[in-house]
């Protein structure tokens, strides 16, 4: 293409438009979210200011009639030895049709002293409120306790005044109601800038801020300041607040009476929002509808990456097709002037390839792929395999107990290069839950393993290095014996890193004693094998200083990822009540979170006993699921079997999910009692799965099958072998078996003459134990070689896996 031409004018301006396309489709998006946000926010302002001048309303009538009721009542400073006034008093605001609960009242003179208080809780309320009545406001400002919220009410009466404190329970549901979905929140704020209504967050403040132990009359101050992170996902403590800037919420209400904020602006916790506000008079506060903008903030982000991936690969397509159409030009006047299409360019002949070379791939009428051999390289490649010969011949010959003979084995493993070191691509979910499923079928105390909803699906790491780190610390912290649980959290950092929380419920070890039991030393080559490799990886190992008892450990390990998490894969909503018989500590803890989800209305029982009377009592009760943890029985199938027979008795329909080490050893109740096994550690997806399942199965990490077909028994066990190794489940082809559907495929590159008539748009990887080199090979045709080792074949079955949800979209 010419660099000054009509015809690359025209690319620019095409190219220009596409993109100003782009941009205004991204603009439009924002604008119409934007605009759906404010009118959503406006609309809870405005009910909510509802609710609450309703409430004031009801009570200001309520007030009216106990004024003029109290106005004949005999002052209560008469001396009369038979009339009480005070109990008079009493009794005409105990028995008032007060709306709400009445917590207590006082009775105070034009100084604002108390002259008589109803009772102790009315004492501890007194000392915590503002009594400034200057400015014969009705309602005060509300207090917000621990576990109340308290609004104070004055009511003038005969030079004297009337402090009434309510409890605000039922104000709190009606507005909670009235939100509109589970993000936003509605909260008065006093012109200071502090909480004066409980926030949905409350408890996740109380434990930042270290103040968990508070009595119950001791009044929350909350302000609205810009916390240094998120914290509803950090764990470090804070002394206070004051230190920190104001909020843009509370900085721009210092200007105006009402207004909204601009979107994505970080709110009290920390957290991206957006909210609405507006002054109330008669609460002298302002009343605020917010909404947390996180899940918002993501989609955006996923948005503008799938518009600038679609933008480039359209600006990709343009270009080439300008290309074409230059070089069609260009070869129509090289014709036109020469007169003769002998000088046009020729296409390169095509490399022979000897009767002995590989079979080429079926014709097409695209270009023919060429593969040619490759010659074998170093002689140190010859020796290492006449040493591996030997050694398999020395197996072959003695016996497999001969000490001697493995350590042999294992040193040359050792000192060969071998293709995993290094990253690979793979699910690190799938990866991690793999590994614990088999350690938990090694060792009797419980492992936990709980993933993050952000983890990515696709990532490139190194996964030899994080097996041997984590297998390394579960076994050194399993070995003691005051460890009986053992938490694996596994979460995505900035940058790009991978972090393992290893938490552990045994006696608190101090930070010296872990620096000497990590890092023995300055010589890393006295470190264990696994933290050298975790180290040359990139990957550290450290201790967290756990807030309570335990120990923490931070395994970090830095990554690339390739695929974001796949949306859809929450917990479905479930109608049904479930009963879940787990012992206390970390895995209830854990598996209720993970079912509480799901909508079921849990029941937790503590012990077998209390089970066995509960079922005895139940009549009329609803329970559709039993969830039982082989670890509240003591892994014993004869208490296991009574359980069942019980629970069957009264409830016929009820469905049956264990929770277990080994699913191998229940096959026997499994058949009888139509149970659902699901393999410890407990997923979110395989609980899933156990829900919603209508017959008896097993559950645990679901691995994407392969199917082979090899050419030798050689082949296929080195594939199996190397499969395993990668995640993936290898199923071998049976000889006259049509190729699955919609399923990954490895083929022998030497027989694809075979497959042919079958392969439409299969996911297909062709495999061949030969050295070839490749020269114009299809992008839809992949092709891998023993010799290009793990790495390359995980990133070609993660091509596979790719095209293969692509085409399933």
């Amino acid at each position: 293409m010419k660099l000054f031409s009509w015809s690359s004018l025209f690319f620019l301006l095409s190219l220009s438009f596409l993109w100003g396309c782009g941009y205004w489709v991204w603009l439009q998006t924002n604008q119409s979210q934007q605009t759906q946000l404010y009118s959503q926010l406006s609309l809870q302002l405005e009910r909510s200011e509802v609710l609450l001048e309703d409430w004031q309303r009801n009570y200001r009538l309520h007030l009216d009639y106990l004024r003029a009721d109290l106005v004949g009542m005999t002052p209560a400073t008469t001396d009369n030895v038979i009339y009480d006034p005070w109990q008079e008093l009493d009794d005409k605001i105990q028995h008032a049709p007060w709306p709400d609960a009445l917590l207590g009242y006082a009775l105070l003179d034009e100084a604002g002293r108390a002259v008589r208080l109803s009772n102790s809780v009315a004492g501890q309320l007194f000392t915590i409120t503002a009594t400034d009545f200057s400015s014969n406001h009705q309602f005060l400002t509300p207090m917000v306790l621990p576990a109340q919220w308290v609004a104070p009410v004055h009511l003038e009466l005969n030079n004297q005044h009337l402090l009434f404190w309510f409890d605000l329970s039922a104000l709190k549901q009606n507005l909670q109601k009235a939100q509109q979905g589970g993000a936003g929140e509605v909260l008065l704020v006093s012109a200071a800038a502090q909480l004066v209504s409980p926030s949905r967050y409350q408890q996740t403040l109380l434990a930042r801020f270290g103040q968990t132990d508070l009595r119950d009359d001791q009044s929350l101050k909350f302000l609205l300041k810009r916390p240094p992170e998120d914290l509803t996902r950090s764990s470090q403590r804070y002394d206070g607040s004051m230190a920190w800037p104001a909020t843009p919420l509370a900085q721009l209400m210092t200007a105006s009476k009402q207004g909204q904020t601009p979107l994505f602006v970080p709110n009290y916790l920390g957290r991206p929002s957006v909210a609405s506000w507006r002054w109330s008079d008669s609460w002298q506060a302002y009343l605020v509808a917010e909404r947390d903008l996180h899940s918002l903030q993501q989609q955006r982000k996923t948005l503008r990456q799938y518009l600038l991936m679609g933008l480039s690969a359209l600006s990709l397509i343009l270009l080439l097709l300008f290309w074409l159409i230059q070089r069609g030009v260009r070869q129509q006047e090289q014709v036109t002037v020469f007169g003769e299409s002998d000088l046009l360019t020729s296409p390169e002949p095509l490399v022979t390839v000897p009767d002995t070379a590989l079979p080429e791939l079926a014709s097409t009428a695209e270009p023919v792929t060429v593969i040619k051999p490759v010659a074998v390289e170093s002689s140190q490649q010859q020796n290492q395999l006449k040493i591996a010969q030997t050694l398999l011949q020395a197996w072959l010959t003695q016996p497999a107990s001969a000490h001697s003979l493995r350590e042999v084995s294992e040193l040359w493993l050792q000192q060969c290069d071998t293709e995993t070191q290094g990253p690979i691509y793979c699910q690190p979910g799938l990866l991690l839950s793999l590994q614990l499923t088999q350690l938990q079928q090694q060792v009797v105390k419980a492992l936990l393993l709980e993933l993050a909803p952000d983890l990515p699906a696709w990532v490139s790491l190194d996964a030899v290095a994080l097996r041997e780190a984590l297998d390394w610390v579960i076994r050194l912290r399993l070995a003691q014996h005051d460890v009986s649980t053992l938490m694996v959290k596994v979460v995505l950092t900035e940058p790009q890193r991978l972090m393992l929380e290893i938490s552990d419920d045994g006696d608190t070890i101090a930070p010296g004693q872990w620096l000497t039991l990590l890092h023995p030393g300055q010589d890393q080559t006295l470190w264990p094998a696994a933290l050298q490799r975790l180290q040359h990886a990139g990957g550290h190992l450290s201790a967290a200083q756990q807030q309570f008892s335990g120990n923490k450990l931070l395994l970090t390990l830095p990554l690339q990822v390739l695929a974001e998490a796949r949306p859809g894969s929450e917990l479905q909503l479930i109608d049904g009540a479930a009963l879940l018989l787990c012992p206390a500590g970390d895995a209830q803890q854990l598996y209720r979170r993970m079912l509480k989800q799901t909508g079921l209305a849990l029941m937790p029982l503590d012990d077998a006993a209390q089970f066995m009377q509960w079922c005895s009592e139940q009549n009329d009760a609803r329970l559709d699921y039993l969830i039982l943890d082989e670890a509240f029985i003591n892994a014993d199938q004869q208490i296991a079997t009574q359980v069942f027979q019980v629970v069957r008795r009264y409830f016929p329909q009820l469905a049956l999910l264990v929770l277990v080490r080994q699913p191998d050893q229940w096959q026997a109740l499994q058949q009888s009692f139509q149970l659902r096994l699901i393999s410890k550690p407990v997923l979110c997806g395989s609980l899933q799965q156990a829900l919603v399942a209508t017959e008896e199965a097993e559950f645990g990490p679901l691995l994407r099958r392969v199917w082979l077909a090899p050419a030798n028994a050689v082949d296929g066990w080195v594939l199996q072998q190397v499969l395993s190794q990668l995640g993936y489940q290898p199923m071998t082809l049976l000889p006259e078996q049509t190729l699955p559907y919609n399923e990954l495929l490895m083929l022998p590159l030497e027989n694809s003459m075979k497959w042919q008539g079958q392969l439409t748009q299969q996911p297909l990887l062709w495999y061949t134990a030969q050295p070839v080199a490749i020269d114009s090979l299809e992008e839809s045709q992949l092709v891998w070689t023993q010799s290009q080792g793990l790495t390359m074949l995980s990133q070609r079955l993660f091509q596979l896996s790719e095209r293969l949800i692509t085409d399933e979209n």
